[in-house]
């Protein structure tokens, strides 16, 4: 346990250090003096002195700073320093200012790439990415909790009843009306992710429904066609199919039903009188199922069609199979014209029964066992990491904004937003499965470093980016005093909303 945390530790540090790296070296790339390179915050346990500026390491990991020569100054004497970032043209303030965020998104870029490389989870950026993933034939669901040891035992339906220790837990199995406990090293398990999936509760069956003899109200459909259903829009592209296949929860057993419906036809819409089709009693509203036992028939070309397989096989007639008026099956040898027809005018017709049941949409919870796998060539993978990376950007800059706002306006914060408490909980738990999934956590919380830095909030690189922009348009700069005022309100607000996200962290503990 301490490993992982001190793992957890190393890595917030790491990605501290990256970023502020990114200052410092360009910086001195530029003639600026920097007197001090912190990672994290006072109390400081370590310091040295190299290359005239001073290394610290503190106890806090709540971010880290350069503090550069000038910075702020409103000594024209420094400002006159070439030495001195006051001193820079706004470029050269530009370049050192981005230099944090380019680092952390430089590490995104890399860690990605890498995981796409290889081969690694999915990266979700919105609601039919989700779709997609969740019905993928790679995904595997099973419905409740699922968890396996090391030794492969399925443990079904089962739910934590307590942590008697950091490495031995209780758990509950349903086995029917019986309770069966074990005692099992949660070291040795495998605990698959849960994810919340709608479902459709049925409130009535109709009698004509296909499903009539199989469900009844109270039923729970998991599935449709091995699909998981999330509108009625997905629920009409899955009912054109021609068998329906229904997953079903009834109490605690899952089954499945299927329905076969009839297969689309051909009806005969009239007959040319005097016909070969006409000669031989065939009428209009006749079904036309198969010619030579084919049942699969399409009107287009199919003279055609008729043509070469007359040719190939050498014959002079076919069998041509109808059901009649009456419903009855009648087997027919045309001999088609040398043009392939045969004299009737034929229209594809569909069946759509549907399931012939009133539902509602709930929400239960499913175990992803299996999950797809995305994977490139080494050529692209790169360049598809660029692209979700600015994708991923976005989404996390408007993300971020709604929080604050909602912060500042009513004083709460989405279940979906975590400060450094989450953080810290969330990387400890990637620490314990390791691989490409560690890796995307870490490029994740790289990207929304960058991010986060790169938005135009006082006492962030992206506010003094946005004094730097107003100093250009001025062509001359900012007084300082008013920006170091704006800077320090800017920290007290960081400050405030940093409190009030770990406060919330800490009531979901």
């Amino acid at each position: 346990m301490i490993l992982k945390v001190l793992a957890v530790v190393f890595i917030v540090f790491f990605l501290i250090l990256i970023h502020e790296f990114g200052h410092y070296i360009v910086a001195k790339r530029n003639g600026v003096k920097v007197h001090e390179f912190a990672i994290g915050f006072a109390p400081f346990v370590f310091s040295f002195r190299k290359f005239d500026t001073d290394f610290k390491l503190g106890l806090l990991p709540l971010g880290g700073y350069v503090k550069l020569h000038g910075e702020d100054s409103s000594n024209k004497k420094l400002r006159a320093d070439s030495s001195s970032f006051a001193s820079k043209t706004p470029w050269q303030k530009t370049k050192i200012i981005c230099a944090g965020v380019l680092m952390n998104f430089l590490v995104f870029w890399v860690l990605f790439t890498i995981n796409l490389t290889v081969g690694a989870d999915p990266l979700v950026l919105n609601q039919d990415d989700f779709r997609r993933h969740i019905n993928s034939p790679m995904t595997t669901l099973y419905h409740g909790a699922y968890v396996q040891d090391a030794a492969n035992k399925t443990l079904l339906d089962t739910k934590l009843i307590e942590s008697e220790s950091d490495s031995v837990s209780s758990f509950e199995n349903e086995m029917g009306a019986v309770k069966q406990f074990a005692n099992i090293d949660s070291l040795d398990l495998d605990f698959y992710p849960s994810v919340s999936l709608p479902v459709m509760s049925i409130l009535e069956v109709e009698n004509q429904s296909p499903f009539y003899s199989d469900l009844k109200s109270g039923d729970v459909i998991l599935k449709v066609n091995n699909q998981i259903v999330f509108s009625d829009t997905d629920l009409v592209g899955l009912l054109n199919s021609s068998v329906y296949e229904l997953e079903v929860l009834r109490g605690g057993d899952i089954f499945k039903v299927s329905y076969s419906q009839d297969k689309s036809a051909q009806v005969v819409t009239s007959v040319v009188s005097d016909s070969i089709a006409a000669s031989a009693g065939v009428e209009a509203g006749f079904k036309l199922i198969a010619i030579e036992g084919v049942e699969e028939l399409y009107v287009q070309n199919l003279p055609m069609q008729i043509l070469e397989y007359l040719s190939d096989n050498n014959l002079d007639s076919l069998e041509y199979t109808f059901v009649d008026l009456d419903g009855e099956i009648l087997v027919m040898d045309l001999s088609p014209s040398e043009s392939g027809a045969v004299g009737m005018f034929l229209s594809q017709t569909n069946k759509s029964t549907g399931l012939g049941v009133s539902y509602f949409f709930d929400m239960q919870n499913f175990s992803v066992i299996n999950k797809p796998i995305e994977k490139y060539a080494w050529h692209l993978a790169p360049f598809v990491a660029l692209h979700k990376g600015f994708e991923l950007s976005k989404l996390t800059a408007v993300s971020i904004s709604k929080t604050f706002f909602r912060i500042f306006t009513s004083l709460e914060v989405s279940e979906d937003v975590g400060g450094p408490i989450q953080v810290f909980k969330t990387g400890y738990n990637f620490v314990s499965i390791g691989g490409t999934a560690l890796m995307s956590f870490v490029a994740m919380i790289s990207l929304t470093l960058a991010v986060v830095n790169i938005l135009p909030i006082p006492a962030l690189d992206g506010g003094r980016l946005l004094f730097v922009v107003l100093e250009a348009f001025r062509s001359k700069p900012i007084d300082p005093k008013f920006e170091s005022a704006i800077h320090a309100l800017g920290f007290l607000l960081l400050l405030f909303l940093i409190v009030t996200i770990s406060i919330f962290d800490i009531i979901r503990l």
